[in-house]
């Protein structure tokens, strides 16, 4: 007897359509894991680049980072600009080879990345660009010779106040983090609820908002105040 192919009802469709996405989803999900995690890497990658040209510049410059230093030492302490977090990082241009590793890649919100260190379209002092191409603080109380003091980290950090009162610049333009106030910690505009810290000593770590609290604890600041530091 003759027998009729059948093509598939709609309802094995929709069920076939169903157990397709079902199997895709851990895929899916994997995948946007790996990507988060390789940009978890490039940035604390970028952040020990960083550090190391911080480190370079004050070897040269008796052990001291650039806002402990003059302007007239090729520092930024006493500059009218001091206050921004993007002169700060102009002052290691020359032990940092690209500005663009200043850019966190899951920073969504620096919308810049400049090419060179110069003022022209793609340069990273050109007004347009400055703080839209950099992703990370500048710790004002960080030491050469403090190991565990705060250097820099991602930007995304609940702080205890903001126009604080700042050591080492002109005006009172510093954010502060105070030891033993547990609202300091992540906001979720990185890497999640957690960040990347740069120590001093070139220690780079994943941080919760717990290890913040206990960088900031544990001293690396003076006179009991907390760590101030600039952002964008």
């Amino acid at each position: 007897m003759k027998t009729r192919d059948h093509g598939f009802t709609r309802l094995e469709l929709i069920f076939a359509a169903i157990a397709s996405a079902l199997v895709a989803l851990p895929a899916i999900s994997l995948l946007a894991s790996n990507h988060s995690e390789s940009q978890r890497v490039l940035c604390a990658n970028n952040l020990r680049q960083i550090t190391r040209a911080f480190q370079s510049w004050a070897n040269d410059h008796g052990d001291n980072f650039p806002w402990r230093v003059p302007f007239q030492d090729h520092g930024t302490m006493d500059h009218a600009l001091a206050g921004n977090t993007w002169f700060q990082f102009s002052a290691i241009s020359n032990h940092l080879a690209l500005p663009r590793r200043l850019v966190c890649p899951a920073d969504a919100e620096t919308t810049k990345m400049a090419d060179n260190w110069g003022a022209g379209p793609n340069g990273f002092i050109n007004p347009a660009n400055r703080n839209n191409a950099n992703s990370y603080i500048v710790s004002l109380h960080a030491r050469l010779n403090l190991n565990d003091s705060l250097l820099s980290g991602d930007r995304n950090i609940r702080v205890s106040a903001t126009a604080s009162s700042c050591s080492f610049l002109p005006q009172p333009v510093c954010l502060r983090l105070t030891p033993g106030d547990s609202s300091v910690g992540w906001t979720n505009a990185i890497h999640g609820r957690n960040g990347n810290l740069a120590l001093a000593d070139g220690s780079i770590f994943f941080a919760s908002s717990s290890d913040l609290q206990t960088v900031v604890s544990r001293g690396g600041h003076e006179g009991g105040s907390g760590i101030h530091f600039l952002s964008k």
